[in-house]
């Protein structure tokens, strides 16, 4: 949106549908904002047009792996690591789903999703070994709250 288009209620709340599901249609949100379907369709396309929506997305719940345990690796690196030459081949991995460089005494925060406790035991060793890591602790998801829902997603 540009400075002379700020985002009103109505915008905020259509977005707050779409994060809850992509896929629902302007008619079903046209009734929950009290507007009509053709309305909330021409802000949608106003808000993908300004880049305030840049790409609808697919969060699938259980993988081709048969991944079904979701865990975050906190890695710390020796002082003169290459962290981005790190991460880069940590991402190939098929288990990692994210990495990213972090703030404070860690240095990088990576998201995994695995089979299993044994599987999980397997790729954080790996990730120990992978380059300059110091120091790593695992932290296993045990629910996940998406915003605008009241209850967890168990995974």
């Amino acid at each position: 949106m540009t400075a002379a288009e700020p985002l009103d209620d109505i915008d905020r709340r259509i977005l707050d549908r779409l994060r809850q599901n992509a896929r629902e249609p302007a008619s079903s949100i046209a009734k929950r904002v009290n507007l009509t379907a053709s309305a909330v369709r021409r802000r949608i396309a106003r808000l993908e047009r300004s880049g305030v929506i840049d790409r609808y997305t697919v969060s699938i719940k259980h993988d081709e792996l048969g991944a079904s345990i979701e865990a975050f690796v906190e890695l710390s690196f020796a002082g003169d690591a290459d962290v981005h030459t790190i991460l880069k081949d940590v991402i190939q991995r098929p288990e990692v789903r994210e990495a990213m460089t972090i703030t404070g005494e860690t240095d990088a925060l990576v998201r995994i999703r695995v089979r299993d406790l044994p599987h999980l035991r397997q790729v954080v060793m790996d990730l120990r070994t992978s380059g300059q890591v110091i120091a790593c602790q695992t932290r296993v998801i045990l629910g996940r709250w998406w915003h605008g829902s009241a209850r967890p997603d168990d995974g």
